[in-house]
């Protein structure tokens, strides 16, 4: 079984179909997962050990080893995935046409509507340590939180607007997004106060990732068709990637995922009754 990435790039080519990877400064770029159909969402998990994605044009969520062998479905017939993001034993997804935020096991099976009666859900981060799960809504124009399991409904910036991308610093309690309204990459403390841009002049940044120890923050420009960084006040942006076809998320392997982790834990295959779950959750919808 493969084991998990150390200090890698991973970002979508959605004009290529693919899902491709790099090192942190760009260097040594690959392919991971090819011939896709519409990658959305992307996210890996706390070990490093898988990529999920959301696939809009077969309506899935699916997930691979990170170099991309074992391809298969973890969630089926999903209605309007819009945002992914992973815990230590939980996917966690929003439906724009549900209007929900749902969340299920890692191999999809338990799947269940938390967060509902949303206008747009858009953008999805985890703080596993706080246990919150964070939110953007077009609808809104506001980044909400809750508890991960939906209680306790909060919001934090009450002018998110077109929050396309959201990332947390636990590490200095911070809550980062971009926004492509205003073309810029915006923190805040993750109560939501002391917003400040850090970085502007964008053209369309659509996603957001971080290091936990790597004191920068990534994001996609999907205009510009490049993956930039920057430290986390926001100096020093440089390009990383360039040239993309279409670039959507980005995420960064786990630093402590390296040679020397422990075997990773056995994990059941994605069961089929995921797919009849999702159903009931319609219904009730």
């Amino acid at each position: 079984m493969p084991r998990g990435p150390s200090d890698k790039l991973y970002w979508i080519n959605a004009g290529e179909k693919k899902i491709q990877r790099a090192n942190l400064d760009g260097s040594g770029a690959e392919d991971v997962v090819s011939g896709l159909s519409f990658v959305h969402g992307l996210a890996i998990d706390p070990d490093g050990e898988r990529l999920y994605w959301i696939d809009l044009g077969l309506k899935k969520i699916q997930r691979a080893y990170h170099d991309g062998s074992n391809v298969e479905d973890v969630v089926c017939d999903l209605e309007g995935p819009s945002a992914l993001a992973l815990g230590p034993l939980k996917v966690f997804w929003a439906d724009r046409k549900l209007k929900q935020i749902l969340c299920a096991n890692l191999n999809g099976s338990h799947a269940t509507a938390i967060v509902s009666d949303l206008q747009h859900p858009n953008a999805l981060a985890l703080d596993p340590l706080a246990g919150k799960l964070y939110w953007g809504d077009y609808g809104t124009r506001k980044i909400h939180r809750a508890n991960l399991d939906g209680s306790c409904v909060e919001v934090v910036v009450p002018y998110g607007k077109n929050s396309n991308g959201i990332v947390v610093d636990a590490l200095h309690g911070k809550v980062l997004w971009a926004n492509f309204g205003t073309k810029a990459i915006y923190r805040a403390n993750l109560n939501g106060s002391e917003m400040e841009p850090i970085v502007t002049g964008l053209e369309n940044p659509n996603a957001i990732a971080l290091g936990p120890t790597t004191q920068r923050v990534y994001w996609v420009d999907r205009d510009a068709r490049k993956i930039q960084r920057a430290c986390l006040d926001g100096s020093h942006v440089e390009d990383v990637v360039t040239e993309i076809q279409d670039p959507w998320g980005v995420v960064l392997g786990p630093e402590s995922a390296s040679s020397a982790m422990a075997e990773p834990r056995p994990e059941a295959p994605a069961p089929a009754a995921a797919e009849l779950q999702l159903r009931v959750l319609r219904q009730e919808a």
